[in-house]
This record gives C-alpha cells, structure tokens and sequence, in this order.
C-alpha cells in the first residue's frame, strides 16, 4: 500500500487513513462494491461503511500532512480519482496543493511509482496527472461558495472544517455529497484548543 511508504507516519495518522479509507472504498471498487460489500467488510474488520468521515484533534497531530500524502496515494492508486479539497483561504488552498505536488515526486522520485503530468492541468490550485492512460486529478480551493459551486468529484476534503461555514456546507459540500457515492472527509482542529 502506497501510503506505508510514508514511513514517517505516526499511530495516530495511520488511523487517520484507515478513516480516510472506509468513506473512499466504493470508490476502490467502484461498480464491484455492491456485489462484494459483504466480503470487503469482512476482510476490513467493518460492521458498516460510511462515505462520511471526520478527524478532529488537536494542532501539531499531522492531519494535513495526511492528507496530502493520502491525496498523493489516491492519485497513484485509484482509477479515475477527482478529488477536490476546501480549505479556509487561497493561500492555505494552495499550500495543500503543494504538499501533494511534493508527495507525488516523493513516490516517483523515491520509490519508483511512475506517472507523468496532464499538460495543461497543473498550476497552483491543480494537480493533474496520468497513470496507465487514466487522468486523475486534485483540485485545492478556497472555500468561497460562488466560484466553487458544482466542484465535486470522487472525495470532498474539508481542510479545517470547523472554519468553514455552515452556509457553505449547505450549498456546495452537501449537493456533491448526498446520494453518490462520493466520499466527505473533514479534518479539522479542535476550536479553541492551542
């Protein structure tokens, strides 16, 4: 699995992807979920699978960290993965972006996972790239309600969630969210609490 290459990771972010993980899986298996939905729980130790998941803690436990590597993972890994990640503002938007940039040449670079970049989809809110033929891609944007709405795709990330507001929610995440099978994770900091 790609994200053991992370070797880095602590207990508590490797947790975090076995979260990450069970909101994603249908998109794992795609149309072959639901003729082994049985099986998959079975072998992932579940009673249920939900595509909603959220990681709050504390600062300084690597939530963000995490999920630019599962990001990176997602990409390298899963067919026809449209990931979209909101974060509070631009500038954190684009900082995201350029933790998975540097996690994907961390994979190629170091442990030899090939892809190349779609021309033309790569700038400082995207990452684009293409694996055995497939594009797959990462979107980083500000959670700004009328540039973003209709952005989805096969996960919704919530950077900081806590900060985003409940209308944002309401109007942009949910709509992409609600009956598909597009997976929500939020991750955010426990308010408050520095």
């Amino acid at each position: 699995m790609a994200i053991r290459k992370f070797s880095t990771l602590t207990r508590q972010q490797l947790i975090f992807t076995e979260v990450f993980h069970q909101a994603n899986i249908r998109n794992y298996y795609k149309d072959e979920y639901q003729a082994n939905e049985l099986r998959i729980k079975r072998e992932n130790g579940w009673d249920e699978q939900h595509q909603y998941a959220c990681v709050c803690c504390p600062r300084r436990f690597g939530k963000t960290y995490i999920v630019g590597a599962y990001c990176a993972c997602s990409l390298l890994c899963v067919p026809g993965s449209k990931l979209t990640i909101y974060s509070p503002g631009q500038r954190q938007s684009q900082a995201f972006i350029e933790l998975i940039r540097a996690n994907l040449e961390f994979l190629r670079d170091v442990h030899g996972y090939k892809f190349e970049y779609a021309k033309g989809k790569n700038n400082q809110e995207t990452v684009g790239i293409i694996v055995n033929g497939d594009e797959r891609i990462v979107k980083g944007l500000p959670a700004a309600e009328d540039t973003t709405r209709g952005m989805g795709g096969t996960c919704v990330i919530a950077e900081e969630a806590a900060a985003l507001s409940k209308r944002f929610f309401a109007r942009v995440i949910l709509p992409t969210t609600v009956g598909t099978v597009t997976a929500f994770i939020a991750i955010s900091t426990i308010q408050g609490a520095d």
